[in-house]
């Protein structure tokens, strides 16, 4: 749009996995963001983030023995939404 905004995201895919001790299941994990710095505030900046757009109900695959039928895996949190402001000096 201009130079105030900026837009942006991330895609996590992970396909299922038959080869562990454990299947491991597929997940698809999107995550959105809008930042805004306003005019004559070089040092000032709002972003919004939306976290796992979809709801998507995971267990990452980065978690410690997820591939052990002996360990529970947690699941990541579900859609997150924040609002930060920075202010650098």
């Amino acid at each position: 749009m201009d130079d105030q905004w900026r837009f942006g995201g991330t895609a996590e895919i992970a396909l299922e996995n038959n080869d562990a001790a454990t299947t491991l299941p597929g997940y698809e994990v999107v995550n959105l963001y809008a930042a805004y710095a306003p005019r004559g505030l070089d040092n000032f900046e709002i972003r919004l983030d939306v976290r796992n757009l979809f709801d998507e109900t995971y267990a990452s695959r980065s978690s410690d023995g997820i591939d052990s039928t002996r360990v529970i895996a947690l699941n990541e949190p579900g859609r997150t939404i924040g609002l930060t402001a920075r202010l650098r000096f």
